[in-house]
């Protein structure tokens, strides 16, 4: 991901991806494992957001938030719609 934007497509993120994004940008889907170990989802729930996230995003990782983080490091950005429940979980 090194010196490229990237958008990423998280669980309370579904919806269409922004019109503006750049032709370039790197868009990932993404759940974090902390966050799951945490409070479980059941496989229903599991199938039905990893169904969508893969409409929109052509890689999806499941990670814990310090791998999720490092391999960041050298984007030139890294964008995505707000939500409470990431707050916990990833440095600004």
């Amino acid at each position: 991901m090194a010196g490229h934007a990237v958008w990423w497509v998280h669980p309370w993120c579904l919806g269409p991806l922004p019109a503006a994004l750049p032709a370039n940008t790197l868009v990932i889907g993404g759940c974090l494992a902390d966050f799951h170990r945490a409070w479980p989802w059941s496989a229903r729930r599991r199938h039905f957001v990893g169904q969508r996230m893969a409409e929109l995003a052509p890689r999806c990782w499941y990670a814990d938030a310090t791998a999720v983080h490092a391999a960041w490091v050298g984007a030139r950005s890294v964008r995505c719609r707000a939500d409470p429940h990431l707050d916990p979980w990833l440095p600004r």
